[in-house]
């Protein structure tokens, strides 16, 4: 019987400077082989002695990259045959379409939105046997409390206090089907009292819909070479609510310092006014990344976060960490509405808490985002796109910043005609007349090739667009 002869991996200089691991640089770059089709399906590798003797590492480093990449199923291992590729790509596939009036229509397209979550990982043989538990519990049947379930409550204020460091009492949280839900319910109180909402620009698109269906808005920008500091103090008046996203912003992924942070308590403190949190990359990010408001003046910020985005998006519970002086106007609120979640699952979330089961998962999700922003980069590197990247510190997105005389909306427009959801940053903004040369890439509950396939579709349609243009 014939051998199938090695094949020889044209490897570049992989260098102990870099911040992963020597381990995690072989294996990026064997799925940039694979995706570029230099290798294919069912092409032999070299042994891990001779690839080890080929980069001068150590036969663990290989070995160890070896069986990353076999528990992805990128590559298999054949007892007396050798290592094989097992996965089969091509990057010239795109979105399968027909022509409808002579203009493409896609069956499925690949979603680069931003906040989408990552469902494949997702262990969701635990999160059955937590919903059995609470169906055969007859406590899970009865309603408990406005607040919610005093169970979900500690288990989530023992969560707060191992991922962020916040010391929370569980009677200060409200469980709510989502952010939006939470922030509905902040609107109530705010329309009672008059205060008035200062929001940033660009922001996240449904809480202006939230308050600004019958409040007036202050906006403020993000960018501003004052600060969002300076911008609070520039029209200074007592009694408001300011919105925003936490230390590192969304949708840009600009990271604010911990100085900036603490003149906006600041300015909460001297005007009684309060700060709505959202944190909505709660449990993704390492909390050693990113400083909290509610950290610096818990009496004067409202914190609400969601499940959604480290679980699955079906699951609609959020909750609100909300200072002592609202709690009671904001149950008094909650005991008006009558769509929270259902006891069966606010029961079931708590014990799959309790468990160890959400820290176990997020751990592997963060994993997971650090390997696709690193896949992101190297592709793009490779690419003739002229962009920037920015934002990855968020974690869950990247911004990519094109030539100032780009209009990233028509761009999207042409990106969407090819198959492939993104967004335009200039949607963020609350000033329509503002125009970003930037688009905001998503990497969650995609795979890995339709991200490469998806690269590579930008890159072919912004030539389109600059042979349109000129």
């Amino acid at each position: 019987m014939e051998t199938k002869p090695d094949t020889k991996l044209p490897f570049t200089a992989l260098s102990f400077n870099r911040n992963e691991s020597l381990s995690e640089q072989i294996v990026l770059k064997i799925k940039e082989l694979i995706y570029s089709e230099a290798i294919v399906k069912g092409d032999k590798l070299p042994s891990s002695r001779t690839l080890a003797s080929q980069l001068n590492f150590a036969r663990g480093t290989v070995q160890t990259a070896y069986e990353i990449l076999s528990s992805q199923n990128y590559i298999i291992s054949k007892k007396g045959a050798g290592t094989f590729v097992n996965y089969s790509h091509s990057t010239k596939k795109e979105p399968h379409s027909t022509k409808v009036n002579g203009k493409k229509q896609y069956s499925s397209k690949i979603d680069l939105s931003p906040l989408n979550s990552i469902t494949s990982s997702f262990p969701t043989r635990k999160w059955k046997q937590a919903m059995a538990h609470a169906m055969n519990n007859r406590q899970s049947l009865e309603f408990e409390s406005i607040k919610g379930d005093k169970a979900l409550r500690k288990a989530i204020a023992d969560y707060l206090r191992r991922s962020n460091g916040m010391i929370v009492k569980v009677d200060n949280i409200i469980i709510t089907n989502s952010t939006v839900h939470a922030m509905d319910l902040i609107k109530q109180i705010i329309k009672k009292e008059s205060f008035q909402v200062v929001m940033e620009s660009p922001a996240y698109s449904l809480a202006n819909k939230v308050f600004g269906s019958d409040i007036f808005i202050r906006y403020i920008s993000s960018s501003s070479s004052e600060g969002l500091a300076g911008e609070l103090n520039k029209y200074k008046r007592n009694n408001e609510l300011f919105y925003c996203t936490s230390s590192i912003q969304f949708p840009t992924g600009k990271a604010y310092s911990l100085s900036e942070l603490k003149k906006i308590v600041s300015w909460a403190e001297e005007t009684e006014s309060y700060i709505l949190e959202d944190h909505y990359t709660s449990g993704i990010i390492d909390s050693s990344h990113e400083e909290l408001l509610w950290h610096l003046l818990p009496s004067r910020v409202i914190y609400v976060g969601t499940m959604s985005m480290t679980m699955f998006r079906g699951l609609r519970i959020g909750f609100a960490v909300v200072p002592d002086a609202l709690i009671d106007k904001i149950s008094a609120e909650q005991a008006l509405m009558t769509y929270s979640p259902s006891s069966q699952t606010q029961h079931a979330l708590a014990r799959f808490i309790e468990q160890g089961n959400l820290e176990i998962h997020t751990r592997r999700l963060r994993k997971i985002y650090k390997d696709r922003i690193k896949l992101l980069l190297s592709i793009i590197g490779k690419t003739s796109l002229p962009v920037k990247v920015e934002g990855e510190i968020s974690g869950i997105f990247a911004v990519l910043k094109f030539p100032k005389d780009v209009d990233c909306e028509q761009l999207a427009e042409m990106i969407l005609d090819n198959g492939v959801i993104v967004h335009s940053l200039t949607s963020y903004f609350f000033d329509k007349q503002i125009s970003n040369n930037s688009l905001i890439i998503g990497f969650a509950n995609i795979k890995e090739s339709e991200l490469i396939a998806a690269i590579n579709i930008i890159e072919k349609t912004y030539a389109g667009y600059l042979s349109s243009a000129y």
